[in-house]
């Protein structure tokens, strides 16, 4: 195990020459600088460590992050045009330790797009968690499954507006969406379900624990 691997998935530039990345494994933010690909700092979940990394690590990240699916937690990233606000996204749902099974929170199709202010690079600070519902599969080829839909890439449009890339994996099936998702409205449930998958367990139960929370319109 190396504890500076890195499985990165997408860029965005922030200013003086750095760029703020993406990856999937702890899941993890990380910037950078472009002229060199100098690892400046990385942020992991709460709880998490990364003894004997090379850079500065901050474990800062909601916790609840860290019950990815392997392989599956940053995916993208979309940033302002002022580079003052970023905002990334899980590419399926969290489901680790998922009440009734994994099957439960991944038949859910509860994504958690995140808000973060990168204003200072070195400090970068969670400001806003939104529940995104994934499409049903019934509008993809047919035989499509829930646990095959995943996101694949994500960019700012304008103020509270994301342009999601929204697709399948099923073998032979395939199906690709994009969706435009508007955050005006949507519960952001930032510092309430940080250590919880209430949003996520919920969804696939078919809403019948607790009200889900209001996801993105889109």
């Amino acid at each position: 195990f190396n504890v500076n691997g890195m499985d990165v998935e997408d860029f965005a530039l922030l200013p003086g020459g750095r760029f703020l990345g993406v990856e999937e494994n702890r899941p993890s933010l990380f910037v950078g600088v472009l002229g060199t690909g100098l690892i400046e700092k990385r942020y992991i979940p709460i709880s998490q460590s990364l003894p004997g990394a090379v850079y500065p690590v901050q474990a800062s990240l909601p916790q609840v992050l860290k019950l990815r699916s392997k392989n599956r937690g940053f995916e993208g990233v979309a940033i302002t045009p002022d580079m003052q606000t970023a905002y990334t996204m899980s590419q399926s749902p969290l489901e680790v330790g998922c009440l009734g099974g994994t099957s439960v929170c991944r038949n859910g199709r509860v994504l958690r797009i995140l808000k973060l202010d990168v204003s200072n690079p070195y400090n970068i600070i969670v400001t806003g968690q939104y529940i995104y519902r994934m499409s049903d599969p019934a509008v993809y080829p047919p035989g499509t499954t829930a646990r095959a839909l995943k996101l694949s890439a994500m960019s700012w449009v304008a103020p509270n507006t994301l342009l999601l890339l929204e697709r399948s994996d099923d073998p032979g099936l395939g199906g690709v969406r994009l969706v435009l998702v508007d955050l005006t409205g949507a519960t952001d449930i930032n510092g309430v379900f940080d250590t919880s998958l209430v949003p996520e367990q919920t969804a696939g139960a078919g809403d019948v624990l607790h009200p889900i929370p209001n996801h993105v319109s889109a």
